[in-house]
């Protein structure tokens, strides 16, 4: 046996190993991590800079283009962990979609559309995107920023043009998020890109051979927005215009997305009214919203050990949490498992035989190869 499969495929096996800390060790750091993150802190000490503000400077000096969230996008304000002011687009939305979830756990973006659709929100659902950029940074590690960047910038400004194939001007369509890793990225990407003068540098001289710039300048949007904040704010919507299963008599606890709250931090949800506001609202607030009861546990900020790197180097790390058992759970809602297990079963025979549903008008999603060039 060599010596890199006994450490494991990319690090995994004997490279990782018991830390064998003592009691009072791990009441040490147990103590850290509760004083430093187990509550919502509002004390900022020497003041962080909200990379905002020097956006807009930036493109008061025409550095930039800020893609605005404006009234047509009907936005609702949150406030995110320090109590900065966040506006979330419900309307008018570019679908930035998720290669894991399409491809994983398609029902997330398929409900998301049910959702729109039935509360009668303007989307566009495009298929002119490039590979996102969480693979990238975190599966693989070849990526640089220069690269990170540059697909940062051509995905948003596609959102910014795609307007224009449908009769609209630049700007209708608001990018909305759903990979939670990219989501994250893309704001570590928009601090350094707001921050270095020589990465926009190099980047517009990318996104110009690309035909990605407007008026020779880069596009970065108001708001990076993930899906799970338009649910936030669209919670009591659903709860009151489309919730039929009662979910008071169960228990939810929610273990929020690592790449959510924890990447560009000062960027998450939070919401007095969930939790105390000491923990991210998303995810959370739609359960409390739809009558749950909402729990909370100590272990929260524990890795859920997914990993980019173990999903790729060792295929069935992650299956058994793909496939935990749900019979309980749905039974407790007053749902019949078999019963919709059957139903599920005729409808795909259905979908086999050509009878497709579809949630929007495919028409939508057609890129019609418009000219994309500069000052488009």
């Amino acid at each position: 046996m060599s010596e890199n499969t006994q450490q494991g495929v990319a690090g995994h096996g004997a490279f990782f190993q018991d830390t064998n800390l003592s009691a009072q060790e791990a009441e040490t750091a147990t103590a850290w991590v509760r004083s430093h993150v187990d509550r919502r802190s509002v004390d900022l000490g020497e003041r962080m800079d909200d990379i905002r503000d020097h956006m807009w400077q930036l493109e008061k000096e025409g550095e930039i283009i800020v893609h605005r969230i404006n009234p047509e996008h009907r936005p609702e304000m949150v406030q995110t962990l320090y109590g900065w002011d966040k506006k979330i687009p419900t309307n008018n939305l570019w679908h930035h979609k998720s290669c894991g979830q399409c491809g994983n756990i398609p029902g997330y973006p398929t409900s998301l559309m049910w959702f729109m659709n039935k509360l009668g929100v303007d989307y566009l659902d495009e298929t002119d995107q490039t590979s996102c950029t969480a693979w990238n940074y975190h599966g693989s590690g070849i990526g640089n920023v220069e690269s990170l960047a540059a697909v940062f910038l051509r995905n948003f400004h596609q959102a910014y043009v795609s307007g224009k194939q449908h009769g609209f001007e630049n700007g209708h369509f608001f990018p909305l998020v759903h990979c939670g890793t990219s989501f994250g990225n893309y704001k570590e990407i928009r601090k350094y890109l707001i921050e270095s003068a020589e990465l926009r540098e190099k980047v517009k001289k990318i996104l110009g051979k690309l035909g990605r710039l407007v008026d020779g300048k880069i596009v970065i949007p108001e708001e990076v927005v993930h899906y799970s904040e338009w649910l936030h704010v669209m919670r009591n919507r659903i709860a009151s215009e489309l919730q039929v299963v009662d979910m008071s008599n169960i228990r939810v606890t929610v273990h929020a997305a690592c790449h959510y709250y924890k990447m560009v931090h000062e960027d998450a949800v939070y919401d007095n009214t969930v939790l105390g506001g000491n923990r991210t609202a998303v995810g959370t607030s739609v359960a409390q919203a739809l009558g749950a009861q909402v729990i909370d546990y100590s272990t929260w900020y524990d890795c859920c050990g997914f990993g980019f790197r173990h999903i790729i180097s060792e295929r069935e790390f992650t299956r058994s949490f793909h496939a935990s058992p749900c019979e309980d759970l749905v039974e407790k809602m007053g749902i019949s498992w078999d019963k919709a297990k059957a139903d599920f079963q005729n409808y795909l025979k259905q979908v086999e035989q050509g009878n497709i549903e579809y949630l929007y008008n495919p028409e939508l999603a057609i890129n019609q190869n418009i000219n994309m060039k500069t000052g488009a």
